[in-house]
This record gives C-alpha cells, sequence and structure tokens, in this order.
C-alpha cells in the first residue's frame, strides 16, 4: 500500500539491480514461494522509486501467480500489491476490487507478522484505508467513511505507529474527499501527531495541506493558506510522489474558492504535468474541471471551450470508474450548458447521473447537485 512508496532505501540503484536480479531468479524460480517472494521485491523496488505502470504489471503478475500458488496469504498481498498501484493510477474500479478481496481474506491473528514480512505495514488497514478512497471515488461516500474508521480501529488493536500513520492518512483523504472537511482536518492534525512522535516524515505534506484547506473552508483563510505552502514545501522534499497529485490538487481547490486564481492555476497546471509524467493520475479529472474553471474565470478561454474541457473530465472520470468524479464535472457541465440555453441537456444529464448512485445522498456533493436538478424542472 501508501507505506511500500516510504521504504526510500528500496529506491536505492543497487537495490534495483538486486530485485531486477531477484526477478529473474524469480522467473527461473517459477511457481514456487521463493519466486513469489522475489517478485513482490521487484513490485516493491519498482514502486518505490515510483515506476508505477511497470509496478502494476508485475502486480498482475504476483496476481496470478498468488492464484497458482493457491495460498490465502500470497493471494492477499498481491492484491496489496495491485490495489495501491492503481489506486494511484486512477483506476478505481480496479482497486476497489482488490480492496474487497483484501478485506474479505485478512484475518487480524493470522496476518499479523505481514506488516515485518510485506512493505512495513498491516495489510488490513491498508485495505481499509484504500478501500476507503476506492469507495468513496467509485460513488459509496457512505461506505467510505465506515472503511476508514474501520481502518484506524485496526490500527488502535494492533498498536503499530506506521500502520496507525496509514490508517489516518487514508482517512484524511477519503473525509477530504466526502467533503467532510470538520473531521478530515481532525484526522489530518492527528496524522502530523503521529508522524512528529515517531519521525515519519511522508505524510506531512498531505497532513498539512488539508489541515490549511479546512481551515482556509472555515475563514481561517491567512493561517490556511500558509498551512498550504508549507505542506507543499514538505510533499516536495519528504512525501511520497505518487501523493503530489493529491496535495497540488488540494492546494489548487482551497487557492481558487478563497479567490487566488493565478496561484491555483500555477498548481493545476504543475498537477497535469505530473500525472503525465509520473502515471499517477488518481483525481485527474477533478483537476482537469478545476483548470477548466480557473481559465473561464481568468478569461482564457470562453464558455465552448470550457464545456469541451469539462466534457473531457466527465469522460476521463467514466474510464476510471470514479462516479463522483464523473458527478462533479457533470454539475459543473451542467452549470455551463444553463449559461448558454441548453437547458434540457443539462437536466437529463444529471437525471442520469445521479440514477447511477446507490447511497451518499446526504453527501455535500449529491445534495448540492440534487438542488441544482430540482431547480431545473
Amino acid at each position: 500500500g501508501p507505506a511500500i512508496m516510504a521504504m526510500k532505501s528500496v529506491a536505492a540503484p543497487e537495490s534495483v539491480e538486486n530485485y531486477e536480479r531477484a526477478s529473474r531468479i524469480a522467473e527461473t524460480l517459477g511457481d514456487s514461494p521463493e519466486g513469489f517472494m522475489a517478485l513482490w521485491g521487484d513490485w516493491r523496488c519498482k514502486n518505490g522509486i515510483g515506476r508505477i505502470l511497470e509496478a502494476a504489471r508485475r502486480s498482475d503478475d504476483l496476481v496470478a501467480l498468488a492464484q497458482r500458488l493457491g495460498r490465502d496469504d500470497y493471494v492477499l498481498q498481491a492484491h496489496h500489491s495491485r490495489w495501491a498501484n492503481f489506486y494511484l493510477m486512477g483506476d478505481a474500479r480496479i482497486s476497489r476490487a482488490d480492496t474487497l478481496v483484501g478485506i474479505r481474506l485478512y484475518d487480524r491473528e493470522r496476518h499479523r507478522q505481514h506488516r515485518h514480512i510485506y512493505g512495513g505495514h498491516d495489510p488490513g488497514i491498508c485495505a481499509c484505508g484504500t478501500g476507503a478512497n476506492a469507495a468513496w471515488l467509485t460513488g459509496h461516500a457512505d461506505e467510505a467513511l465506515k472503511l476508514a474508521d474501520q481502518a484506524i480501529a485496526i490500527g488502535e488493536e494492533i498498536e503499530h505507529p506506521y500502520s496507525q500513520s496509514i490508517a489516518f492518512m487514508c482517512a484524511t483523504l477519503a473525509a477530504h474527499g466526502t467533503r467532510d472537511y470538520a473531521l478530515a482536518r481532525e484526522r489530518a492534525e492527528t496524522l502530523l501527531q503521529i508522524g512528529d512522535r515517531h519521525s515519519f516524515p511522508e505524510w506531512r505534506g498531505v497532513a498539512m495541506v488539508v489541515s490549511g484547506a479546512c481551515r482556509a473552508l472555515e475563514g481561517e483563510t491567512e493561517f490556511g493558506l500558509k498551512l498550504i505552502g508549507e505542506g507543499l514545501v514538505a510533499q516536495r522534499q519528504t512525501g511520497m510522489g505518487g501523493w503530489l497529485g493529491f496535495t497540488l490538487a488540494t492546494a489548487a481547490a482551497a487557492h481558487m474558492q478563497t479567490g487566488n486564481l493565478g496561484r491555483a492555476l500555477e498548481l493545476l497546471t504543475e498537477a497535469i504535468a505530473h500525472a503525465e509524467k509520473s502515471s499517477a493520475r488518481v483525481l485527474l479529472p477533478e483537476v482537469e474541471r478545476l483548470h477548466a474553471e480557473v481559465l473561464l474565470l481568468t478569461g482564457q478561454i470562453d464558455t465552448p471551450q470550457a464545456i469541451k474541457r469539462v466534457e473531457a473530465a466527465a469522460t476521463l472520470a467514466r474510464q476510471q470508474g470514479a462516479l463522483a468524479l464523473e458527478w462533479r464535472a457533470n454539475v459543473a457541465l451542467a452549470r455551463l450548458y444553463s449559461t448558454v440555453g441548453r437547458h434540457g441537456e443539462a437536466r437529463e444529464l444529471l437525471r442520469q447521473n445521479y440514477a447511477a448512485f446507490t447511497e451518499g445522498f446526504a453527501s455535500p456533493d449529491l445534495v448540492e447537485g440534487k438542488q441544482l436538478l430540482d431547480s431545473m424542472n
């Protein structure tokens, strides 16, 4: 899961060579436990140095090998590797399916030792935590908050600080994603405390940016934006490369909401470039939507151009299985359609998209979108 990216030593050039050697050996070892561990090491290494696409191909190999070996703990860890990669790559649908396998297979007692063998953290916490984020993205906002709470509860029981930091990191992202800003701020500030107490610098950036964004929304604008700025510095220095996109998107949205459109534009431009370069495309539909809105607000594009861009964001969200981001794009699109007199299309778009949800009807995104839809009738 996320923590795998924390293992800086793994990314040393000599260990890359060692693992590549190991993966060649793995091929000669064939379907064996040793072969699985060698492949897993190669996956962890590729992931650690940010070669996300290569790592994702390895995770597919691991899932196939685990199924052939027929051992639950290998199946659990193979899916663990895949839910981590596919979440970051923005494939919410596959990530969600893999986390559900992990949640089903995970046994707190049986898998106690896994955190010492595989990537330094508990797989159940990662399944629930990454699962919470895949859940809200795929349109299951209520389930997302329950899974995040479950990750935190496992963390309290097993008392393993690094796993606890991952539980709070995932819970912070899930609360922010579902727009429960009071909860997101509380989770982020606990995450900062755990990181400071145990010297885990890698989530500082995420925690500070979320805390700052939530404070800015609550009216502590100056202090909030200062925290965001410091958080971005921390993220670039010590954070996980894969999570830079999230911090840039969150920072940009906060700057937009407080009227700093120039700064928002810089951050969104960087976020798009980062997604293309790193293949970490989670939240890219959101970034593309916000980018179009800022360009329109600053008069750099006209409404028809904005419509084209937001339609592309909605299409990308649909391809990713990210129903929540598709809905945000379509709500923005419905407003744009209405300004050019395309009222029927706007209404139909929202009506169809709303029908795809099965839960989360009290969440801010659905409440606001439904109010817009009702006002069109």
